[in-house]
């Protein structure tokens, strides 16, 4: 089945090792919090089958009592083991003092916007497009960029995410916060983007108080305990020597190295390990975490305006005041310019060539600019199945992907990504260039424009279905000022072959072009 979802879908086939790696990487990351953040998405009210089965001779319930059945199960809370003390609360909310409303007025898609007594700003939109689902966004802007080069290998991805899976927060943990949410349906976490940094978190309604707590403790009383530092770090060293022999280790490793202009992106290895520590991600994270100044919330879902302007004031507003927001620090850590390739040989027991390249665009951001190049992704994508797999049979199939930004790099950068056998490596990559010389040189074919006008006309009422969408269009418009439907439904009705074109002449004759070719030994 993995081979026929490759063939045609596209879809990611791994060899047996790598599979395995893999595995071992993302288990550990799997806790009762994702469980539980994953269960309420699956099972919802919505589109529900029941299968009823039973003897003959038995009455079979009506609708109405296999509904009231399910309400009354989930309702149920799972009691803790006898004899076992868990701590009941999460914390002393008598203590907390909370913040007054200073403002509050209506703001984009309908939501409303909040400005707190310590200067936070916290935007509600309730939405029962999901329901029984709360997601809540607690960010300031800066992200990786505050780390000094000194500290980021403290935050190296893998550091940073398992620490995370095996902390707890506050007093508790891990272990006994599980217990503490046994039957809940909330979860919280920290994150370090690359430009902001902040707090995620999700619950059901009746949970929603729940979920404010865990914000405010992993805001202002974050654990880090030495025990399950040094547990995160064993589970990373169990698999790192098998991981270093992959050769997509090496892929990686070869791609940070020629795509971006500084060493703060970087893979991790032995040295990454030995230059981490404990006292280094308590002291970045407790300097990042310190105050609410510059720090927006976002809470999208179903609840009570009411209820949330309450739990608002009380626990966000209980995050000191700060004085000084944190800005994004340019630490030239984006795609490089110019043309760089590195074709190199690795030993691999399969023997294949994977190519990766980007080509990049340097200029102010818009919409236009974003969705031509989705649209070139899109229509690039079909080329490539066509002529890479279907014609040549050199390859599953090519992935093209575009990403536009804003800031700190202002531009579009377009990748390309396949394999293929050794033998028509070069080949395939001469067609690579040709299919996007061919769109600059003459547009995309009226078929494959039609296609890509639907699929994108498509996705908008679909996207709009979402409350993580929406919590994102919020985000956007708090940033930039961008109100992303309207905008965006202007830039596709705007789509031409002709600006398709442009764009692909473009990303072709900027002169910035990365690629690197991983080829057996």
């Amino acid at each position: 089945m993995p081979i026929i979802s490759h063939f045609f879908d596209n879809q990611t086939l791994l060899d047996p090792e790598t599979e395995l790696q893999l595995v071992q990487m993302i288990l550990p990351n799997i806790t009762a919090d994702v469980i539980n953040q994953l269960i309420p998405q699956v099972i919802t009210d919505e589109n529900l089958v029941v299968l009823y089965s039973g003897p003959s001779s038995a009455k079979t319930p009506t609708e109405k009592e296999v509904l009231d059945i399910i309400a009354k199960v989930s309702e149920l809370q799972v009691e803790s083991n006898s004899g076992e003390e868990i701590p009941s609360e999460l914390l002393d909310k008598s203590r907390l003092k909370g913040s007054k409303i200073k403002k509050s007025r209506p703001y984009i898609y309908e939501s409303t916007l909040l400005t707190l007594g310590n200067g936070m700003k916290v935007i509600l939109a309730t939405s029962n497009k999901d329901q029984d689902r709360i997601i809540i966004d607690v960010f300031k802007r800066g992200g990786r960029t505050l780390i000094d080069d000194s500290d980021i290998a403290s935050f190296e991805d893998n550091i940073w995410a398992q620490f995370n899976s095996c902390a707890g927060v506050s007093n508790f943990n891990l272990k006994t916060l599980k217990k503490m949410l046994a039957g809940k349906k909330v979860s919280a976490s920290p994150y370090i983007n690359e430009l902001t940094h902040g707090i995620s978190a999700e619950s059901g309604r009746k949970d929603f108080e729940t979920a404010m707590q865990l914000v405010y403790l992993t805001f202002t009383d974050p654990r880090f305990d030495q025990d399950e530092y040094n547990q995160a770090i064993k589970q990373i060293q169990a698999v790192l020597p098998n991981l270093k022999t992959n050769p997509n280790y090496a892929l990686q490793d070869h791609f940070y190295k020629a795509a971006f202009g500084n060493g703060r992106r970087t893979l991790i290895n032995d040295e990454t390990l030995a230059n981490a520590s404990l006292e280094t991600l308590e002291r970045v994270y407790r300097s990042m975490f310190n105050d609410a100044a510059g720090a927006v919330a976002i809470i999208c879902g179903d609840f009570d305006l009411e209820e949330g302007k309450a739990l608002a004031a009380k626990y966000l507003g209980s995050i000191p005041k700060g004085k000084k927001a944190s800005e994004i620090i340019d630490r030239n850590d984006w795609f490089v310019d110019g043309e760089h390739i590195d074709d190199f040989k690795t030993a691999m027991n399969t023997p294949k060539v994977t190519d990766i390249r980007f080509y990049k665009i340097n200029r102010e951001y818009s919409y236009a600019l974003e969705t031509n190049a989705d649209a070139l992704a899109y229509i690039l994508n079909m080329l490539y199945t066509e002529t890479l797999r279907e014609d040549q049979g050199g390859t599953y199939g090519a992935s093209v992907y575009a990403n536009t930004n804003r800031e700190p790099f202002s531009g579009s950068v377009l990748n390309v990504a396949f394999e293929t056998n050794p033998e028509a490596a070069d080949k395939l990559r001469a067609l690579v260039d040709e299919g996007l010389r061919g769109i600059a040189e003459n547009g995309p074919s009226p078929e494959m424009f039609e296609k890509t006008i639907k699929n994108m006309e498509k996705s908008i009422p679909e996207q709009m279905e979402k409350i993580s969408n929406w919590s994102s269009w919020i985000r956007e418009y708090t940033l930039f000022g961008s109100d992303h439907i309207a905008e965006y439904e202007k830039a596709v009705k705007e789509l031409t072959p002709e600006t398709i074109k442009a764009t692909a002449l473009e990303f072709l004759s900027s002169g910035n072009r990365v690629e690197v070719v991983m080829r057996p030994e």
